[in-house]
């Protein structure tokens, strides 16, 4: 990928996530990114096109960070925890990415799909485990719920009120009572979340 066409990323992620719209123009793309309009129209012709592709981007690079701390682990709720619990890391340290996911999580379908990997996967291996009281045609109500909930999580913390920790302990312990582990199971879980208090 050129610079420029980095540069143009970085500026729509700032700009999509600050104006919380995709009315972004040309002229302010080129302004936050330090390049010509004619780079713009360029390299980015299509503001919808830019938009996907930030989304794209934002939701790969979570994917890459969640995948290589989940290595090694196979227990379906561990790996639920952990792809609960980590976009709250995630999107407290890096709250522009945080904002643009709150704000077009619902509704972009590339970043959507993040419930279909690690979150769907574990559910289902859960189910066909019997580690989770779920039926296997609950899965994408209970998948629904799941990111609803996580995104509204995701504002509690942006507005302050809630740490990252607090709201990922809080949420995560909530999903998976949910989903029939008992207290006990939950707290023996705990003790390997990288994000525990």
């Amino acid at each position: 990928m050129s610079a420029a066409r980095d540069r143009l990323l970085s500026a729509g992620l700032k700009l999509f996530s600050e104006k919380r719209s995709k009315a972004v123009s040309v002229t302010e793309l080129a302004r936050e990114a330090n390049v010509a309009r004619s780079t713009v129209y360029n390299l980015a012709p299509d503001m919808d096109a830019l938009f996907s592709d930030v989304a794209e981007r934002v939701t790969v690079e979570f994917n890459k960070t969640l995948t290589a701390s989940l290595d090694g682990i196979t227990d379906p709720a561990l790996r639920l925890a952990f792809s609960l619990a980590m976009p709250l890391e995630q999107f407290h340290n890096d709250p522009l990415a945080g904002r643009f996911v709150t704000e077009f999580g619902l509704r972009e379908r590339r970043i959507r799909k993040y419930w279909f990997g690690v979150p769907s996967a574990a559910l289902i291996d859960g189910v066909a485990e019997g580690r989770f009281h779920l039926r296997e045609s609950q899965i994408p109500l209970f998948r629904g719920q799941m990111s609803g909930g996580l995104l509204s999580t995701m504002l509690l913390i942006q507005d302050g009120q809630a740490g990252w920790r607090e709201a990922a302990d809080c949420f995560v312990a909530l999903q998976l009572r949910a989903l029939g582990l008992c207290d006990n199971d939950i707290e023996n879980l705990k003790a390997d979340f990288f994000w525990s208090p």
